[in-house]
């Protein structure tokens, strides 16, 4: 360091700051041309830097009602910082709205060294206070995102009828990754040997476009993302089907995209999610296909700049709870399976018995499915009358 350097830092350090006048020229020069310095109105400093913004305020400003309710107001938002300057007889008088524990204080005269060292520990104060409310957001978003995801998970299981079950799970994996479209399969995997399964196309749902897409069953093999991800018992993620290989074998799981099909309905399928839904022995009973993963999930997919500016890969996050919902789901539909058996089961009883009661007497044979033929009709005409008493 040469001798002229220590006489300036020497210098430096006798010079008071007496006014705000003072703290502005000092605010110009060294050590402060780290921060964004600016003059938003008279009276009033702003120094920015690390996403953080510090208002000084003379005096005039803050004894002024009117004035300083807007930096009261500022006292709210994240990143902000209000400084009350002047001096020890001034700071006094500081109105009781201006003292609080989001508002700092700096009294005049000060060294420019204090004045160094005070502006430090500001800022370090408000990046700690920036990242617990950070860290305050994070937790509460993920707070409420677990709290949606056991409501999906109460949904799924209060959901008896099949058909219903499928559509609602492929709505809410949808809904919790923002993807814009989807379509759902199920398995029937007749013994250990998954390529001699089937998958079983059922719905298919669109924000953007509208589909009628007929069932349709599919031989599970590699040649599929969806077959990939039975056989491999895993999720496979791909972040854009448009820039896959034209050589399949260089792709992850040898995945290929027919643009053909995205041609004749007007639409792109950039990202992919595809998750396999597992029973409780950990037997895929279906797959969840996931498509276009919106930054906007309001927003329709309608023209070309859609596709690239409004769609985005899904994260990591995206996969972690979509993975929880089609765990739910596949618990659920096994559940759903489950019931749908007994059920049949419990209707072929009632038949059986009803049958044998039957063939004891030739002569009322048929009696009992004439009756609960008449009854429901009885009990149909009834629910559609309008007129007539309770």
């Amino acid at each position: 360091m040469s001798e002229a350097t220590v006489e300036k830092l020497n210098q430096r350090e006798t010079i008071n700051i007496n006014s705000f006048i003072d703290l502005e020229k000092i605010f110009e020069n060294y050590p402060y041309n780290e921060y964004e310095f600016k003059r938003p109105a008279n009276g009033v400093i702003t120094l920015y830097r690390d996403g953080l913004t510090k208002f000084f305020i003379c005096d005039e400003v803050w004894q002024n009602t009117t004035k300083v309710k807007t930096y009261i107001n500022h006292t709210k938002t994240p990143g902000i910082s209000i400084i009350c300057v002047g001096t020890v007889k001034e700071l006094q008088t500081l109105p009781s709205e201006m003292q609080s524990e989001n508002i700092q204080q700096i009294c005049l005269p000060v060294s420019e060294d204090s004045l160094s060292t005070s502006i430090r520990c500001i800022h370090n104060f408000q990046k700690l206070v920036d990242h617990a409310e950070t860290e305050k957001r994070l937790i509460e978003k993920a707070s409420q995102e677990v709290k949606y995801v056991l409501s999906i998970s109460r949904e799924l299981n209060g959901e008896r009828n099949i058909k219903k079950l499928l559509n609602l799970i492929l709505f809410k994996a949808r809904e919790i990754t923002n993807a814009d479209a989807g379509s759902i399969y199920t398995t029937e995997i007749p013994g250990k040997n998954v390529k001699e399964g089937k998958l079983h196309f059922r719905f298919t749902q669109n924000d953007s476009i509208k589909q009628n897409l007929n069932e349709f069953e599919l031989q599970i093999s590699d040649q599929s993302i969806v077959g990939s991800a039975v056989i491999h018992n895993t999720t496979i993620n791909i972040p854009d089907l448009y820039k896959l290989n034209e050589d399949s074998t260089m792709n992850p799981f040898g995945a290929r995209h027919d643009r053909s099909w995205d041609r004749r309905l007007g639409y792109e399928s950039h990202s992919m999610l595809t998750i396999p839904m597992f029973d409780i022995s950990h037997s895929v009973v279906g797959v969840i296909q996931l498509i276009n993963r919106k930054i906007d999930p309001h927003k329709k997919l309608k023209e070309p700049a859609d596709f690239t500016d409004n769609i985005a890969e899904f994260s990591q996050t995206d996969i972690e709870y979509a993975e929880i919902v089609a765990q739910q789901a596949g618990i659920a539909l096994e559940n759903a399976n489950m019931h749908e058996e007994i059920q049949k089961l419990f209707d072929g009883f009632v038949n059986a018995s009803v049958t044998a009661i039957e063939q004891r007497d030739p002569t009322t044979s048929g009696h009992s499915h004439r009756v609960a033929a008449l009854t429901i009709g009885l009990a149909d005409i009834v629910s559609r009358t309008s007129t007539g008493g309770i």
